[in-house]
């Protein structure tokens, strides 16, 4: 089951997380459930995943000051912590694509809960990259 729990506030319109191809295959097959965001989904969820709220070559970026602190303003209820995975009793693995702006969309408490694959996560994406390199410079058998 595909779950997208997404907050309301945000001036783009509702959008999946995931490719449109995958969105339009989960609705297909009856396998999607959109909610809007509430504390108490993190509790069922097996995976919880963030990403950035600002680019990494904006955040010191003094034209987008104002951007970024309205960005961090509406998103912080969503922030992934320790908290949260306590308060709601939540098993769910922790997911960020990284790098993460520690202490916004994510805690470090969180980076290194038991339950964050975090780096695996990263591991396997180095592994692929490793891979395609090779591809593209014809030494892949």
């Amino acid at each position: 089951m595909y779950i997208l729990a997404q907050q309301c506030a945000w001036d783009a319109p509702a959008s999946p997380a995931v490719g449109k191809i995958l969105h339009k295959i989960a609705i297909f097959s009856d396998c999607n459930q959109n909610i809007l965001y509430q504390l108490n989904h993190s509790k069922d969820a097996d995976i919880l995943y963030t990403d950035t709220w600002v680019n990494i070559e904006f955040m010191n970026d003094p034209k987008f000051k104002e951007e970024k602190e309205r960005r961090f303003k509406t998103f912080m209820p969503y922030q992934i912590n320790a908290t949260l995975l306590k308060e709601t009793g939540s098993n769910a693995k922790i997911m960020h694509c990284l790098p993460a702006h520690i202490g916004y969309e994510i805690t470090r408490d969180a980076i290194d809960h038991p339950n964050s694959i975090i780096f695996d996560q990263a591991e396997n994406r180095l592994h692929a990259q490793k891979s395609l390199i090779l591809f593209l410079l014809g030494l892949f058998d």
